[in-house]
């Protein structure tokens, strides 16, 4: 049978878990990551985008 700690011991755990170290890591990380992310993103809209072009390009060259 399990237990669930309570809630101090939950609190306890998270503080050991969030030192200032990790924290300030954290704090530089994860905002580095999303704008890799979101560049990435653009990056692949990009180029989905440049593709339906150029074949709306031939398909227009192509109707005469």
């Amino acid at each position: 049978m399990t237990t669930t700690p309570a809630h101090g011991d939950l609190e306890r755990s998270r503080e050991a878990l969030l030192t200032p170290d990790v924290r300030e890591r954290l704090r530089t990380v994860v905002p580095v990551l999303v704008a890799v992310l979101l560049l990435f993103g653009a990056a692949v809209a990009g180029f989905v985008a440049l593709g339906e072009l150029l074949d709306l390009g031939v398909w227009l060259v192509g109707a005469d």
